[in-house]
């Protein structure tokens, strides 16, 4: 049971790591114990059915490159954050070959 009565309202909150790994933490809009519990088991069934009913995407190798590249775009625009400045001890170097 991932619920909590917040120490000042009194109202029942949930909080857990929902199927995709992501952390869920709601408030259930009750000071009923029951009511929290029964909130929570049906947001918990909500989420699993989502994450479950997602059906697989058939992506061509091109799709995937591409998301692939764009990708490591975008870290190698993070990376100045990532790297300590000065040392450079940090680059990211992508070859492309055409086919």
């Amino acid at each position: 049971m991932s619920i909590f009565k917040h120490p000042v309202s009194g109202v029942w909150y949930v909080d857990f790591i929902d199927p995709r790994g992501k952390r869920t933490r709601r408030s259930t809009k009750t000071k009923d114990k029951d009511q929290a519990q029964r909130f929570e088991a049906k947001l918990k069934v909500e989420l699993w059915e989502r994450k479950v009913s997602v059906e697989p995407v058939s992506v061509t190798f091109d799709e995937a490159a591409l998301a692939y590249m764009k990708t490591i775009d975008h870290l190698r625009d993070q990376m100045p954050r990532f790297c300590m400045s000065g040392t450079g001890a940090c680059t990211l170097e992508v070859k492309v070959f055409a086919l």
